[in-house]
């Protein structure tokens, strides 16, 4: 099953392609973070490994956005992947991306992001994540508010894998980074 997804006041909602999307739910429960320790595994196809630093995938799930994975190959790194597998099967309710390493301002103008990215989940369901075109980002990073690309109930899965569509150089490097991927649990 693939969803289509529409940027709505600051939330990515599910919608038909083609239609509206559809009022927003509200739940007396709020979704659950899920730990770190509850991760089997985090992989990915490529990372960039420098000098004296190293950008490995780990990173995207350390819960700190100074830290970032960092694709490592020549170009854009359309199609390297990202993939976390839980220890058991859950409920994923929401999944929120950092596209971007937040590190500091430079940091941040000067390495490339994400435009596309699609998740794909063990269990079949698909969705994909659209981040709006920002040229060589002008603003702090500290200081922008800029809220992570959020969607909401994608369904249940034991590993779930980021692939990166499209993505927008930065301005001293096209290596594409990913500050932070955080999942939630249903209640």
């Amino acid at each position: 099953m693939h969803r289509v997804y529409a940027w709505t006041w600051g939330v990515l909602v599910a919608c038909q392609s083609g239609q509206a999307p559809p009022p927003e739910q509200t739940t007396s429960q709020a979704p659950v973070a899920i730990a770190r320790s509850a991760l089997q595994s985090i992989e990915a196809s490529s990372f960039l490994s420098e000098d004296r630093s190293s950008f490995p995938a780990e990173h995207a799930f350390d819960g700190d956005r100074s830290t970032a994975w960092c694709e490592g190959v020549e170009g854009l790194g359309i199609g390297q992947a990202l993939s976390v597998t839980l220890k058991k099967p859950t409920d994923i309710a929401e999944i929120r991306v950092d596209g971007g390493y937040y590190k500091d301002d430079r940091t941040l103008t000067n390495n490339g992001r994400p435009r596309k990215l699609a998740v794909a989940s063990d269990q079949g369901w698909s969705v994909q994540i659209d981040f709006p075109f920002v040229p060589y980002r002008e603003h702090a990073a500290q200081t922008v508010k800029e809220k992570p690309r959020v969607i909401t109930q994608p369904g249940k899965a034991t590993t779930l894998t980021f692939t990166l569509l499209e993505a927008d150089e930065g301005r001293f490097t096209k290596d594409v980074c990913i500050s932070e991927i955080a999942l939630f649990a249903a209640p």
